[in-house]
């Protein structure tokens, strides 16, 4: 009697089965060459369109556009890293409305070194500013980032906090007085456009669109300011003619100025606080060994926090 060997497995496996390998195998090689050419696509060719799309990256939270910037050497790196957070940066809030770049340090031709403010904001408004630092190598053609760190989305100001801190006030005047020059000088870009208004001898410039209505330049102004001190301020602003609106737009007459006082290095000399109001004794640098002393009120705002009180005027 012959003896009837089993059939292995793999001789049961059907003609639809092997084709279902084999479509998965297309399906990957597919998918690994689709994501190669959109990594190729948004790769930088300038260190600032790096910086540009660092940011974006956390601010959509998207870890594999961030990944796709980083240099190979860089990749391996934080290859683990993002897998583990699921390529996702951060969370929902607070996030990064905007960005500044504070300082740039070229360490080689091929290596510039860049220092951020990122302006992070929540539902109840701005938070503060998180300072990063981001390494930018050039490796041709493309510009990618060799090294950076992470964004915490934690800054040393605490506005909605019942007690006024030291960073508070000194974080808040460091801000006031970037606003004020920002305004001061037209916005965004450079405003080079001039005319004149009919009635006036004096040339006007618009304002550019972030701060170019009402609506705008009191919102930029009470991230900072408490909204009283807002509407007087943009009423003088109107009443000495430094603000005009035409159609809508606002326009400034078309001068440039600056300051030597530097916020950004004052020194708290006293704070007091009396319930939601608080008045703070500032040391401000100006020049090169200049001191003035200012006095600067603050105010707590239910569900916005705490506000610079004193005129926009008085930090600049």
């Amino acid at each position: 009697m012959s003896s009837v060997l089993p059939v292995p497995v793999w001789a049961n496996t059907t003609s639809d089965a092997k084709a279902a390998v084999t479509d998965n195998r297309i399906a990957e090689t597919d998918a690994k060459q689709r994501v190669e050419l959109l990594e190729l696509a948004v790769k930088p060719q300038s260190a600032d369109a790096a910086i540009e799309l660092f940011v974006k990256s956390y601010q959509t939270r998207n870890g594999a556009l961030l990944f796709a910037i980083l240099t190979p050497e860089e990749q391996n790196r934080k290859l683990q890293q993002f897998s583990e957070q699921n390529w996702v940066l951060g969370v929902s809030s607070p996030w990064i409305k905007s960005y500044r770049i504070e300082r740039t340090n070229e360490k080689s031709e091929e290596v510039t070194e860049y220092h951020l403010q990122l302006l992070e904001y929540t539902s109840t408004g701005f938070t503060g500013i998180e300072k990063v630092v981001v390494t930018v190598k050039k490796q041709e053609p493309y510009w990618l980032i060799d090294n950076f760190t992470p964004v915490s989305f934690q800054t040393n100001m605490d506005l909605m906090s019942e007690q006024l801190s030291n960073d508070t006030v000194l974080g808040l005047v460091a801000e006031a007085q970037r606003r004020y020059w920002y305004i001061a000088s037209g916005g965004k870009g450079s405003n080079t456009a001039s005319f004149q208004p009919a009635g006036t001898e004096t040339p006007y410039r618009w304002l550019s669109e972030d701060i170019g209505t009402k609506d705008h330049l009191t919102a930029y102004l009470q991230d900072i300011f408490a909204a009283s001190t807002v509407a007087t301020y943009i009423s003088d602003q109107f009443s000495k003619k430094l603000l005009i609106e035409e159609d809508g737009r606002l326009a400034q007459p078309d001068a440039d100025a600056g300051s030597l006082r530097d916020w950004g290095n004052a020194q708290l000399v006293n704070l007091e606080q009396k319930a939601n109001e608080g008045k703070a004794t500032i040391s401000v640098p100006v020049g090169d060994d200049g001191q003035e002393t200012f006095e600067i009120q603050f105010v707590y705002q239910e569900k916005d926090g705490w506000k610079i009180a004193t005129s926009p005027e008085s930090i600049r």
